[in-house]
């Protein structure tokens, strides 16, 4: 039997990281001296999560059953501190993969960030596919491929996959904006599909511009649990 031990320990290894319930992050644009981690934190537990600024972060796995936390960027001395003013986010359960989406926020006085929270669970969000999160007072008005999308100012949409498989394909983005009552260009292109990866796209003010600037990050599935509580 002890022959065996080896071929147990090998298949524990290579288990798919990505069975447990996990979070990636990452921070849009933060201030200058921003936190480069955060701590989520309830009475029970803490998880702490890297904040990368131009790509996710590694996965890191989330405790069962807990679905409120507190979004810090220290934890606590005890629980008679808790900071008034931080923001409560909810994970539900039932969602095998989340990302937190820091955006810069002068108004929380606790983080200087709002967070937003995205269900990236395999059946809300698959390989291929394209979310967009248009954080900008125009309306986003994309092709991609044969896929098209509309989506309102401060909204979000998912495009389906443009390809079955790898290649390329053409891009056509608009916005129209209402201040204005014109319908822009943005981009003209084509673009390589990942089919093993889903894409976040995310429409961003361009300070003294009426055009948004569009900027997107790849959520690949090669990268294993970095830290677990």
């Amino acid at each position: 039997m002890p022959k065996l031990l080896p071929i147990f320990i090998y298949i524990a290894l290579v288990l798919p990281a990505f069975s447990a319930r996990t979070v990636k992050t990452i921070f849009l644009k933060p201030p200058a001296g921003a936190p480069e981690q955060a701590f989520l934190w309830n009475e029970t537990t803490s998880v702490e999560v890297s904040l990368p600024r131009r790509n996710l972060s590694a996965p890191v796995k989330l405790p069962k059953g807990t679905s409120e936390f507190l979004v810090l960027s220290q934890l606590p001395a005890n629980e008679d501190t808790l900071p008034a003013g931080a923001q409560k986010i909810m994970i539900p359960d039932a969602w095998s993969d989340t990302i937190l989406i820091f955006i810069p926020s002068k108004s929380n006085k606790k983080f200087p960030a709002r967070v937003i929270v995205v269900n990236a669970s395999n059946d809300a969000f698959k390989k291929g596919e394209t979310m967009v999160y248009n954080l900008t007072t125009s309306i986003f008005i994309g092709k991609l491929g044969g896929e098209t999308v509309r989506v309102k100012a401060r909204g979000t949409g998912v495009v389906k996959a443009p390809l079955a498989t790898a290649g390329f394909y053409p891009v056509a983005i608009d916005c129209f904006i209402p201040k204005t009552k014109e319908r822009k260009a943005v981009i003209r292109s084509n673009w390589k599909h990942n089919d093993k990866a889903r894409q976040l796209l995310f429409v961003l003010p361009n300070p003294g511009k009426d055009v948004p600037r569009i900027w997107g990050v790849l959520d690949r599935f090669d990268k294993l649990v970095e830290k677990e509580e």
